[in-house]
Formats: C-alpha cells, sequence, structure tokens
C-alpha cells in the first residue's frame, strides 16, 4: 500500500501511482484543452496529480472543492478556475474541482513549471458556503500524457 505523511506526523493510504494514472487517463491525454499557454514549451511544463486526502462525509456534503496555491510560477489547471479573487493578497484561486470521489480522495491535475508550492490552502464549498480543512494534499508526479 502507498502511504502519505499528513502535516501532523501520521499516515495516509494513497491510491496506488499506476492505478491512478489509469484512472485519469482521460484528462491525461488531452491536456492541451485545458488551457497550457500557447507560447510556453512544452517540455517546460510538467503535469502534477494532486491528491487531496479527506473523509468521505465531507466530500459527500461538498459539491466542489476550491483550490487555492500561493506561488508565483503557478500555469494553467486541468479544470478552469471560475471568476473570483483568492483569499489573500499571495494566493491564487487556481482551481474548482468537481467533487468525485476515487478511493475516498478528490483528485485534479495542476500543470506548473515548478512542483514547489510555497503555500496550499485548500476549501470545501458546499451548500453552506463555508470552507472545511482537507486533511492532507500529496503532489505525485511529474507524469507525462
Amino acid at each position: 500500500m502507498v502511504v502519505m505523511k499528513t502535516p501532523d506526523g501520521s499516515v495516509m493510504p494513497m491510491m496506488d501511482h499506476e492505478r491512478l494514472l489509469q484512472t485519469l487517463s482521460p484528462a491525461l491525454s488531452d491536456t492541451c484543452r485545458f488551457g497550457l499557454p500557447v507560447d510556453a514549451p512544452h517540455a517546460q511544463w510538467v503535469a502534477h496529480i494532486i491528491q487531496i486526502g479527506t473523509c468521505r462525509n465531507e466530500l459527500n456534503a461538498a459539491r466542489y472543492i476550491d483550490l487555492f496555491l500561493e506561488h508565483s510560477e503557478c500555469g494553467a489547471v486541468w479544470l478552469p478556475a471560475p471568476e473570483g479573487k483568492g483569499r489573500s493578497a499571495n494566493s491564487v484561486h487556481f482551481a474548482r474541482i468537481n467533487d468525485h470521489v476515487l478511493d475516498s480522495k478528490a483528485y485534479g491535475i495542476v500543470y506548473a513549471q515548478h512542483a514547489r508550492f510555497s503555500r496550499v490552502h485548500i476549501g470545501f464549498v458546499g451548500e453552506h458556503e463555508k470552507s472545511v480543512p482537507i486533511s492532507a494534499l500529496a503532489l505525485i508526479g511529474p507524469t507525462t500524457a
């Protein structure tokens, strides 16, 4: 079983890397549709799969997951972000990901020139429009289509 360390030092099971790639292969094989900059050399961009670990009950109560990344090198994202501003001057509202569930986790694909984000904020937006913190986040990558 593949595991990742959470911020509090415990471990959390993750979907096997190969199985995850197979599950997401339709999106990975069609990356150019999702907004890679035309003037950016393809070789400079790496696809990273974001795995957001959380509890199934929270996912079922939410319609979307909002992803906020604090990073100056953010590129394109698998699902387009809605109109709106980040939560702080340094935060970018980077994605609104549908709450599809794979092994009780939500997945999205982010494209960035560098995988290291200075800070990540994730929040649920559901019926109550209240942000709910998620337990952990892992970047699996780089991957290629």
